[in-house]
């Protein structure tokens, strides 16, 4: 029996299909909790972008085989090169805390200590940027500016308060009172923070800054690496 024949947007289309379909898997095994832990329009906007493109580059693939027939193999042409794409997207991200959403306080457990004080601030990622935003819904990438710098810890809150005034002193930037993880540093709850929500190069150079200035027992500190 003679096979039919396609038309380019038959192939196209074929091929456009089996684009989607590791996108599919993809989203329920990889994506899901990066894109949409935290939704935002912009981020649900991008990923649909996003996936109008995979699909594109998968139907445009397909339909450069001209003489194939087979809308199995077509399909199967469609996969081939979004599926390298979102491996590569993938393994790029392995390790970098993809997973977290941008608003996970890390603190999930207080110390007894830290409910005492109302509005003690807690580590946790930061707010999204516009541009953030559209990178996770792209890719899949989380914010990178997760790091901490921790230049001591407390037992005392009137303790930590005088020590951050030091901090900012010496080191020519403003210092904060966090609460101190309780599964990490029980027994200091209050941790005085030199910077927060830092690239990982901008928490190395605060941290140089810091122990410089004579707080030896400084220390970075990632919420997306706990």
């Amino acid at each position: 029996m003679p096979k039919k024949n396609l038309t380019n947007r038959q192939r196209f289309l074929y091929g456009a299909v089996g684009a989607l379909s590791p996108n599919v898997l993809n989203l329920l095994l990889v994506d899901a909790s990066a894109v949409f832990a935290s939704l935002t329009v912009l981020a649900l906007a991008f990923y649909a972008v996003r996936l109008g493109a995979l699909s594109l580059i998968g139907g445009f693939w397909a339909s450069l085989h001209r003489k194939e027939m087979e809308p199995v193999k077509l399909f199967q042409l469609g996969i081939v090169a979004p599926a390298l794409i979102m491996g590569g997207l993938n393994a790029a991200q392995v390790g970098k805390g993809a997973a977290w959403s941008p608003q996970t306080v890390y603190a999930q457990t207080l110390q007894p200590a830290c409910a005492k004080y109302k509005g003690l601030l807690l580590f946790a990622r930061p707010q999204e940027t516009t541009a953030e935003q559209a990178q996770r819904g792209l890719y899949g990438k989380a914010s990178a500016r997760t790091w901490f710098v921790v230049a001591s810890l407390h037992r005392e809150f009137e303790e930590a308060v005088l020590a951050a005034a030091k901090v900012q002193a010496a080191t020519k930037q403003g210092a904060l009172v966090y609460c101190a993880p309780d599964r990490r540093h029980p027994g200091t709850p209050f941790a005085v923070v030199a910077g927060e929500h830092l690239t990982v190069q901008e928490a190395d150079a605060l941290l140089k800054r810091t122990l410089e200035a004579g707080f030896s027992t400084a220390f970075l500190f990632d919420v997306a690496n706990p």
